[in-house]
């Protein structure tokens, strides 16, 4: 099992792992994402920091839609409102959590 993380901290809060993460560009010339490159990256991704809403659903649509190995992974995802809906609805596990500061 392994375990990747997707962040809407700051890089600092997100730690050493974040900060030695290379962003990559997963659209085609047409800004479609596509499978092909994202493919390439998901697997040796750990941690994504300041995602947003669309960043965290392309995320999980194209986990859910790879077809690296046979059997499909099952992915988790945390949003803290409504704007995270389409990424909680479309994963398989959906974390929902709120501050109290």
């Amino acid at each position: 099992m392994s375990l990747n993380g997707s962040l809407g901290e700051s890089w600092a809060r997100s730690g050493k792992v974040a900060a030695r993460f290379m962003l990559k560009e997963i659209r085609d010339e047409n800004g479609e994402v596509s499978q092909e490159k994202l493919d390439q990256i998901w697997p040796k991704l750990r941690v994504l920091a300041r995602a947003q809403p669309s960043d965290k659903y392309t995320l999980v649509k194209g986990i859910i839609d790879s077809r690296l190995t046979d059997a499909r992974e099952v992915v988790a995802v945390t949003g803290d409102g409504t704007n995270d809906g389409p990424a909680l609805k479309k994963a398989d596990v959906g974390f929902a959590m709120v501050s109290r500061e």
